[in-house]
């Protein structure tokens, strides 16, 4: 089975924690390193089940653009990281986009496989990230 260019996939994904952020240091190096495995496996479950409930069962793309959209509505104490700009949104998502990879949902994020769409936060929407993944080719 193939991946048709335009074909899409949208998940929701759980915001990052606090660890991940790079305006500031919330803890040591290793409590950095562990909650990037931790994210980083969170989001592979996550999408593993997000492609498994697709109609094709998500045929991994040989190249795909993903775009975010960072959802910040304030919760009390949960821990998780809110971004308030793109660059540190995306900085704080390597560990997600990684997570993508070990599910299957991208082949690589290389630049010959990846692309990366628009990064969006919306103070509106509930928390979490909304990623879509789009096959180009």
């Amino acid at each position: 089975m193939r991946a048709i260019p335009g074909e899409r996939i949208c998940l929701w994904l759980p915001l990052p924690p606090r660890q991940l952020s790079s305006n500031g240091s919330y803890g040591s190096h290793w409590s950095h390193s562990s909650a990037v495995r931790d994210y980083r496996h969170e989001c592979a479950v996550v999408a593993l089940c997000h492609a498994a409930a697709t109609p094709a069962n998500w045929p991994t793309p040989n190249r795909v653009r993903v775009s975010l959209l960072f959802g910040t509505q304030r919760q009390p104490h949960d821990g998780r990281y809110r971004p308030r700009d793109p660059t540190n949104a995306v900085s704080a998502a390597k560990a997600l986009i990684d997570g993508l990879r070990d599910a299957g949902v991208i082949r690589e994020d290389s630049a010959k496989h990846f692309e990366l769409g628009s990064v969006t936060i919306d103070s509106k929407v509930e928390p979490g990230v909304y990623v879509t993944v789009e096959v180009i080719e």
